[in-house]
């Protein structure tokens, strides 16, 4: 007997299921007497086949029930419009719709009702499509948050965005009382005006006064008014009916003008920020099959981030990055002309042909340029140690050998203060300070925002280690008088120098020593005592950036064992007590540090905030750079990347094999 072949599966499953849909959605159109129930909904009906309407919950429910519906053959459907009611009903037999953005909200009522999922995420793909604006983002936000759609999170966050311009829209009249709390209670919406706020709200009032005057109170006491500009809140706020109306609302307005009669507020149009300039941070681990067996470490880059830490608000900002990574920044800031300038110190740092480049910021402008500066004297292996702006002036510390020392005699090494021209283009000795060698160590720091103090440990031709203090040397400089006076005698070094008001401190943290330099009488006093003891957390910090702003001392990141930090302190020197700060948003060390006074609008923005998701501080910003290399392909990268990281790590042997970060040698 020939045996059987094997059995096979024949047909096309596919077609055939296209074919029945077809002939079912044609009975339905045709109202054909094969359909076996009815649907009526606003005073039409609608014949359809209970095999259908049961694929979704909502008719599963009525026929499994045995209701009337079931048994009379007729459904009533008591929600939404005729088209959208049609529309939900041919998406049961077909699967696919024709959608436009009139239609959707009306469709999306009908799917939720009826408990259509696959209607309701078609109508999500769709708006995800939608591009998000202005004019249709809190219409989207609401549709969103009634019908609980997946594209509630992104319209939201665009809302958080763009706020102030939202504002603007009629859209916005519709959002409820606790929508707006929340929105008030957001600090991450810093970067919005006050006024814009109390606009919005007076608005939002009287739009329906007679429903909402009752939400006027919670909502304007909400706001900071701290912020909100003096004449403005006089001449304005103040005689607003609605506030005049509320006692409440009159003891808050009251309250801020109290404070500002006794001048508890700073000025509203300026902050005072630190800022915290490039550095070294940890980036992201390495991801190479020819670094990763030997290498299981972070690696430590260079950034190019600027942060600012606005002192009254105990908060971080940020500006414009460096126009590179800077691996060791110098950096100064002119508050006359609202500049930061920039010097990158961390490649080497001698400079050829007497030219450097340094850069400048203009916050107001938010523009990156490139300043060439000309050391006018002929010099050999200029290295710049520091840059001041004193009084509205720069000078330049730097190290190096003049070339016009006679013939036949070695230039010798020297620590200079040079003054640097107006227009920023030419460098002139000021004043020579004393001879240096390869030890030598310089610490600077201002005073009164007239003296310049400096501070050469090691120094001379040799830098013997004995005899310590003859190789410490002190120098004040009047920058008015343009008199340099040594001050020499009897002083040590010590790793921390600065000033707090007319005098020069130097210490140790944690030391029962310190010394005192009276900028009045023009003499040294010791002290016994503990000027600045290990901070309460991280105790054992080391190699932090530090900074004295009137009588504090502000630590920042720094390292604890092979770990960098992000934490933050200040140390109050006069009630001698520590008070922990909002972490720093990086993990920092060795970066360059200024306290400016900066237009407050500028640094209104937190970090991540919800409007530089969509504006980002590098994108405002101009960068008109020209580079030390001259390199085009340089001028392309404002930021690091992956070949930067290994060329660092072989060329400059920063890392170690035992821990994740370099020690760095700082005093």
């Amino acid at each position: 007997m020939e045996e059987e072949p094997y059995p096979r599966q024949m047909g096309d499953a596919s077609s055939h299921a296209v074919k029945l849909q077809q002939h079912l959605y044609d009975q339905m159109l045709a109202q054909s007497d094969f359909c076996d129930v009815t649907l009526s909904f606003s005073g039409v009906e609608m014949k359809a086949h209970w095999c259908v309407l049961v694929s979704c919950p909502y008719f599963q429910s009525l026929y499994n029930s045995g209701m009337t519906e079931k048994q009379a053959g007729k459904i009533y459907i008591s929600i939404g419009k005729v088209a959208a009611v049609r529309t939900a009903i041919t998406f049961l037999y077909t699967g696919t719709l024709q959608l436009t953005y009139g239609a959707v909200k009306d469709i999306l009522e009908v799917a939720d009702y009826l408990q259509i999922d696959d209607l309701k995420s078609a109508c999500t793909s769709y708006l995800m499509a939608v591009d998000v604006n202005v004019s249709n983002c809190v219409h989207l936000c609401l549709l969103a948050s009634l019908y609980d759609l997946d594209i509630y999170n992104k319209v939201f966050d665009y809302i958080r965005g763009h706020l102030p311009e939202v504002m603007k829209h009629e859209d916005t009249l519709s959002l409820t009382a606790d929508s707006i709390l929340e929105m008030l209670r957001d600090k991450s919406l810093n970067y919005v005006p006050v006024t814009d706020f109390y606009k919005f709200i007076i608005k939002w009032v009287e739009h329906d006064k007679k429903n909402r005057e009752c939400h006027f109170e919670s909502l304007f006491c909400e706001l900071d008014l701290k912020r909100v500009p003096k004449e403005y809140l006089e001449s304005t706020v103040e005689t607003s009916p609605l506030v005049v109306s509320s006692d409440k609302c009159k003891v808050h307005v009251l309250n801020v003008k109290m404070k500002h009669m006794a001048g508890l507020l700073p000025n509203e149009a300026n902050s005072d920020v630190i800022l915290v300039v490039g550095g070294c941070g940890i980036g992201q681990l390495f991801h190479s099959f020819f670094a990763v067996p030997f290498l299981p470490i972070s690696d430590i880059i260079s950034i190019n981030h600027v942060y600012g830490y606005v002192i009254s608000e105990n908060r971080w900002t940020e500006l414009a990055p460096l126009p590179f990574s800077m691996r060791r920044p110098l950096v100064a800031f002119c508050n006359n002309t609202n500049s930061l300038y920039v010097y990158d110190a961390s490649t080497g740092n001698i400079i050829d042909d007497n030219e450097a480049f340094m850069f400048k910021y203009c916050v107001t402008e938010k523009s990156w340029t490139t300043i060439h500066m000309t050391f006018l004297e002929p010099f050999r292996d200029i290295t710049i140690q520091h840059i001041l702006m004193v009084n509205k002036k720069m000078y330049i510390i730097a190290s190096g050998r003049s070339v016009g020392a006679k013939s036949g005699t070695e230039p010798q090494w020297m620590v200079y203060l040079f003054s640097v021209s107006t227009d920023m283009q030419n460098c002139n000795v000021l004043i020579p300070l004393c001879a240096r060698n390869m030890k030598t160590e310089v610490s600077t720091c201002i005073v009164e925002d007239r003296y310049i103090a400096v501070l050469c440990s090691k120094c001379g031709v040799q830098g013997s280690s004995r005899h310590k203090t003859r190789n410490v040397r002190f120098f004040l400089i009047d920058t008015r008088t343009l008199k340099q006076q040594e001050h020499s005698r009897g002083v040590k070094h010590e790793p921390y120098m600065f000033a707090i008001k007319n005098e020069v401190l130097l210490t140790k943290q944690g030391c029962y020593r310190y010394q005192k330099f009276d900028i009045n009488t023009r003499r040294w006093t010791s002290g016994k005592d503990i000027l600045i003891p290990h901070p309460l957390e991280e105790p054992s910090r080391s190699d932090f950036i530090y900074l004295t702003y009137q009588n504090e001392l502000f630590v920042f990141g720094g390292k604890s064992g092979k770990s960098l930090l992000t934490s933050a302190c200040k140390y109050d020197l006069e009630h001698r007590k520590w008070e922990t700060l909002q972490d720093a948003p990086k993990a920092i060390t060795n970066s360059g540090v200024v306290v400016a006074t900066i237009p407050s609008h500028l640094v209104r923005c937190y970090i991540d905030c919800p409007h530089c998701k969509f504006v980002s501080v590098r994108s405002q910003a101009t960068y008109q750079i020209d580079y030390p290399d001259d390199d085009p392909e340089e001028d392309e990268d404002l930021s690091y990347d992956d070949e930067d990281v290994y060329s660092d790590y072989w060329e400059n042997e920063m890392y170690d094999e035992y821990g994740n970060i370099p020690d760095f040698d700082w005093f």
